[in-house]
């Protein structure tokens, strides 16, 4: 029997977890079937996109977070205006700033393909590949802070169910226009529709949620700096994110070439499995303890309840993967396939078992508004791991791409100092 008192918290950490482990989870059932209709070249540009997608938050300023966190305290506030504006302000800066850095990825995309990425292959496909990269940097961009919103009144429910919508239909529109015409560019090109589409309905529910709509988006000056105060170093963290999120792979991809980007980019969807469920289900710490912070409510008792669970989630995700993942790859891409990323795998998986311990620490620390702690954490952690990364890739190929990821992890457990 589940206490009442808990029942909300598991409703959120479950609704959470599944708009988070939405896309992951689609893309390891449609991985085998990319392979088998686009091969293992092609499907090395659409990892590209998606690498390009995940360093969103260089060109964020740290908007989405703080939107969460933001909208969120103003709640507990009874300040519904304030809820408003800092949405508006947010989704300003978000969009200016990723529309400005995707013109220039677009403008300057047949020069980045040519000196950066020669060994992706014919050079027309990474041109499209980096365009769609760019729009998708602005779609997400919007997106996010619109999802923010949703997630700053604790709708966790509703925004679930459209990032099932959404990344369910684009995936599958994608499947079938890579399995019609055989091209990788069509696929990008249907995923990049529906995605679209879907900032339409997120605008719907945001305006049904603050009472008024949210474009033009407009900025708010007496918002801007208790916003910035917030976003700029949460800037700085989703900057070190994206950098740790995407830089291997792009120097996978830059040096190694496409067939080895396809085999790293495998062997991280399902390695990742083990961060991804505790990142994503308690993610809802950060409304929750934002909007409870003036409360009565008895902060350490759940900061212990919060780590507990962050532990017992790790283990219950990591232990079956390091007992079964050799027979799950094969399961999942084939033997031969398997066979040239399973050690990889379990190296990336260690690495990322320890990061999965970071989650709580992290979430309960930015409800608190200690990100500037957090952002140095990261910053440590990213820098000596690009540095890893450049130093050791050349020399280690895919182990060397892990090793860094295993210097990052280790260093965001210094969160717990602050707990």
């Amino acid at each position: 029997m589940i206490p009442s008192r808990l029942r909300p918290y598991i409703g959120s950490f479950v609704w959470s977890a599944t708009e988070g482990l939405m896309y992951p989870v689609l893309m390891v059932v449609a991985t085998p079937m990319f392979l088998r209709t686009v091969g293992t070249e092609a499907f090395g540009l659409w990892l590209l996109v998606n690498s390009i997608v995940a360093m969103g938050g260089l060109v964020g300023l740290g908007t989405v977070e703080a939107t969460t966190r933001l909208v969120a305290a103003a709640r507990g506030e009874g300040d519904q205006g304030s809820a408003r504006a800092i949405s508006s302000h947010n989704l300003f800066l978000g969009f200016v700033s990723s529309a400005g850095v995707a013109l220039i990825l677009g403008v300057s995309s047949p020069l980045i393909a040519e000196r950066l990425f020669p060994a992706m292959g014919e050079r027309g496909h990474v041109v499209i590949s980096l365009m769609v990269g760019a729009v998708m940097l602005v779609v997400q961009q919007v997106s996010g802070v619109l999802a923010a919103v949703i997630r700053g009144f604790e709708q966790f429910h509703t925004a679930a169910k459209i990032e099932f919508a959404v990344r369910f239909t684009s995936v599958v529109l994608a499947l079938v226009l890579a399995w019609q015409t055989a091209e990788i560019a069509n696929a990008l090109y249907g995923f990049m529709l529906v995605n679209m589409l879907g900032i339409g309905w997120r605008f719907r529910v945001v305006q049904r949620l603050l009472g008024t709509g949210l474009w033009p988006p407009a900025w708010q000056a007496a918002h801007a700096r208790v916003s910035w105060s917030y976003a700029g170093w949460n800037w700085l963290n989703a900057i070190m994110a994206s950098v740790f999120a995407g830089l291997d792979r792009l120097l996978v991809g830059a040096w190694l070439g496409a067939v080895a980007l396809a085999h790293y980019g495998i062997a991280l969807q399902l390695a990742s499995f083990v961060l991804v469920l505790p990142t994503a289900g308690l993610a809802f710490l950060v409304p929750v303890m934002s909007r409870r912070a003036r409360g009565a409510v008895d902060h350490d008792r759940s900061s212990r309840l919060a780590l507990a669970a962050n532990f017992a989630i790790t283990g219950l995700i990591a232990l079956p993967l390091v007992l079964f993942g050799k027979e799950i790859l094969n399961l999942w891409v084939g033997v031969p396939t398997a066979r040239e990323i399973t050690s990889i795998f379990h190296w990336l998986l260690g690495a990322f078992t320890i990061s999965s311990l970071a989650a709580a620490p992290q979430y309960l620390l930015m409800a608190r508004g200690e990100v500037r702690y957090c952002s140095k954490t990261f910053l440590v952690g990213a820098t000596v791991g690009a540095m890893v990364a450049v130093t050791s890739i050349p020399v280690w190929g895919l182990i060397g791409a892990a090793c860094a990821r295993y210097v990052q992890a280790a260093t965001s457990l210094a969160l717990y100092r602050r707990i």
